[in-house]
């Protein structure tokens, strides 16, 4: 991203963890994914001036009730969206 002033933002490590668990067809399913990204804030010569961090979580887990295997309204029994940003 490149900002009016010439600022501009590098992608640096973005680190992706996906995690699920599933139990018998129209049990339970329990998934997770976990993002970290990491960037540099540079002046409009190149020089590093400060950073950003991106942190999110989300998890989820469902209860197929009806045994057809997809995520229908009322399946999902917990949600949880964590999502941070931190400049430095």
């Amino acid at each position: 991203m490149t900002f009016p002033d010439g600022r501009y933002v590098d992608s640096g490590v973005d680190e992706e963890r996906f995690g699920t668990v599933l139990t018998r067809p129209g049990c339970l399913a329990v998934a997770s994914v976990d993002s970290r990204d990491e960037r540099t804030v540079h002046a409009p010569d190149g020089t590093p001036i400060g950073t950003l961090s991106i942190r999110e979580t989300h998890d989820a887990v469902l209860r197929d009730a009806n045994g057809n295997g997809e995520p229908d309204p009322g399946e999902t029994t917990v949600e949880r969206h964590r999502f941070r940003l931190a400049c430095g």
